[in-house]
């Protein structure tokens, strides 16, 4: 059983061509399900950043609102003891609100 040169080119040829393009196949696949996996991680991140972001400004204006009580408790503080220093009465600072 003998085979021609051409015939065995022919056939390693097209074996190559199959390999190759069965190759193909499964590396454009796994390219794809990598690409959709990066986009649902790219997505839940984003939205993670969104949620910290909105976290971080309630904290924020959960501080900015005790701070702003806080003063205002002072303000308050310092304007009964100028009243009572008006009316000459020393205050006692253990009757001071506490801050």
């Amino acid at each position: 059983m003998e085979f021609d040169a051409g015939a065995i080119t022919t056939l390693v040829s097209i074996s190559i061509g199959a390999i190759g393009a069965t190759g193909g196949f499964f590396i454009r696949r796994a390219d794809k399900r990598r690409e959709k996996r990066e986009a649902v991680m790219e997505e839940l991140y984003r939205q993670r950043i969104k949620d910290l972001e909105a976290e971080v400004a309630a904290s924020r204006a959960a501080e900015d609102a005790a701070l702003e009580k806080l003063r205002h408790v002072e303000r308050t503080a310092l304007r009964w003891r100028g009243q009572l220093k008006a009316a000459q009465i020393e205050p006692d600072p253990e009757d001071l609100p506490e801050v």
